[in-house]
């Protein structure tokens, strides 16, 4: 599963850890517009996103997760 698709599932399952991502509304609303709308996109703007905001998320996903840097998502019963 794809990581922004997996934050939107992580959102729904487990609420009280998922509110503790910073900018995790705006993550998955950027992983909409890009599979959405990724014509509407401007190149500059994914690229300060990509470097800017990504390596932080990434930092504190892994220390959400323990530093193990991956998690299962398992199918909702």
């Amino acid at each position: 599963m794809p990581a922004a698709e997996a934050l939107t599932v992580f959102r729904r399952t487990a609420p009280d850890v998922a509110s503790q991502i910073d900018d995790l509304s705006q993550a998955v609303g950027f992983r909409n517009i890009l599979v959405h709308a990724y014509f509407t996109l401007d190149d500059a703007v994914a690229w300060d996103i990509a470097v800017t905001k990504i390596p932080p998320l990434a930092r504190q996903l892994r220390a959400l997760l323990g530093g193990g840097g991956s998690f299962v998502m398992r199918p909702e019963s």
